[in-house]
């Protein structure tokens, strides 16, 4: 059978708009979860690590979606991202069954994306500081959200983190940070810093916040200050990164504190400020980190798309993971320290078992 021109280029056609209507339909449909097969990866007699899970989020142009972030649930086996595109939203889901929960989303059409993402010690609320200058708290049970911050600021909220107590919450924008009750949402604490704030957290009892400033070189050296918010003065200024911190990890017990810069992963005893661990991560640069839940375990996540894991006592690096295709976004362990989920510029979020190793 012959074909003309004129009939290929009619097939052709039908298959592009197949293609759109696919691409259309799948952006209303649920957000699919790929179950990887489980693959052991041993450690140095430590532990054993399998990839569990993968989510992905199709995207138009043959592209994918960057994650920005994502949160454990503290009380339940939850997880909740933002998806960034054309229509930004944060999506919970139950990650032992694959079941998409809900997504949360404005009406609003200009809302922008959420660059971070946390959940309340309950695990009843989030709260997500976004691009369009907001901080705004969503009721994971039935959706509804309340704008607890906007400010008048041509940057964005980068971080938000809740007070141990589910109380308040802090956020920081550029180089401002600012702390707010959630039953009355008013700003209970402001604080003007030197340079632009990459990260903010508490401390276990709240009573103190951790952040880190400056971008490096003419934008300021990096510091990280512990800041009392009882004495409203810095109880500890620690030194000696180069280039803006990406990510602070604060062990549970606050007994230890880590950041890294573009090659260097240090470790601080909080109580005195001084340097216990410093590992050399020359290439490539770390984009995030976290401790697991007794604080025995570090997991870096780096812009290349692998996730190491050091052993904190020793300072021995464990294992290299290797699955994500672009930078790591986000690496965090969910609260029973057993599990390690990790997000990507590459659109995908993977979950990763870590037990003892039998034998």
């Amino acid at each position: 059978m012959k074909f003309s021109c004129r009939n290929t280029y009619a097939i052709f056609s039908l298959f592009s708009i197949f293609i759109c209507f696919s691409y259309v339909s799948s952006l209303y449909a649920k957000i699919q979860i790929n179950l990887d097969d489980l693959q052991n990866i041993v450690t140095e007699n430590v532990t054993q690590v399998k990839t569990l899970e993968t989510i992905s989020l199709p995207t138009i142009n043959y592209s994918v979606t960057p994650i920005l972030c994502f949160a454990f649930s503290p009380t339940n086996t939850t997880v909740a991202f933002a998806v960034t595109g054309d229509t930004p939203q944060i999506s919970i889901w139950d990650f032992t069954t694959g079941e998409n929960l809900t997504n949360l989303k404005t009406d609003e059409r200009d809302a922008g994306h959420s660059n971070d993402l946390a959940f309340s010690p309950d695990g009843m609320f989030l709260v997500s500081g976004n691009s369009d200058r907001t901080v705004r708290l969503w009721d994971v049970k039935n959706g509804s959200q309340d704008v607890m911050v906007m400010l008048d600021n041509i940057d964005t909220v980068s971080r938000v983190a809740f007070a141990p107590d589910g109380k308040s919450i802090t956020y920081t924008i550029n180089n401002k940070i600012g702390i707010v009750d959630v039953k009355t949402k008013l700003e209970i604490f402001a604080l003007n810093t030197q340079h632009h704030v990459s990260d903010v957290i508490f401390d276990s009892t709240g009573n103190s916040l951790i952040y880190s400033d400056g971008l490096g070189d003419s934008e300021g050296t990096p510091v990280i200050t512990i800041y009392s918010l009882l004495s409203g003065k810095a109880l500890l200024s620690l030194a000696g990164l180069k280039w803006a911190v990406e990510d602070l990890a604060l062990s549970p017990d606050s007994e230890f504190l880590a950041a890294s810069d573009d090659d260097t992963i240090q470790v601080w005893k909080v109580s005195t400020g001084q340097t216990m661990l410093q590992l050399k991560s020359d290439y490539p640069p770390v984009t995030s980190i976290a401790f697991n839940s007794d604080g025995t375990l570090l997991a870096t996540g780096a812009s290349d798309g692998t996730i190491t894991i050091w052993n904190i006592l020793s300072g021995k690096e464990m294992t290299k993971l290797y699955a994500h295709s672009d930078a790591i976004t986000r690496v965090r362990f969910d609260p029973t320290g057993k599990l390690i989920g990790s997000s990507s510029k590459d659109g995908t979020i993977r979950f990763w078992g870590v037990s003892p190793k039998n034998g």
